[in-house]
């Protein structure tokens, strides 16, 4: 990324992580996840961290047209989850 790309890209993280109360240990944030097949027969999941008062997408997954099993999902979701952590412990 170039540098003004990369300085939004923080703010924006710092700005997420003040609406979902990261800094406050005590905060709750739910990973939710949706997913379907589109038209093209493109298996696309997305997820987004909700909170008490706002919901962030955070990203969306084109898995192709091979549907996906629990397994695959499982890690995807475990992905997502370690990124919120990792916001948690970078911006603390």
């Amino acid at each position: 990324m170039g540098p003004l790309l990369e300085e939004l890209y923080l703010d924006t993280q710092r700005k997420v992580k003040k609406q979902l109360k990261l800094f406050d240990p005590d905060a709750l944030v739910t990973i939710s996840m949706d997913g379907w097949e589109a038209p093209t027969h493109e298996h696309i999941r997305n997820y987004m961290l909700v909170g008490d008062k706002i919901t962030f997408f955070h990203t969306a997954i084109n898995c192709g047209t091979v549907a996906q099993t629990g397994v695959q999902i499982g890690r995807d979701c475990i992905k997502v989850g370690c990124f919120c952590a990792f916001l948690c412990r970078f911006y603390s």
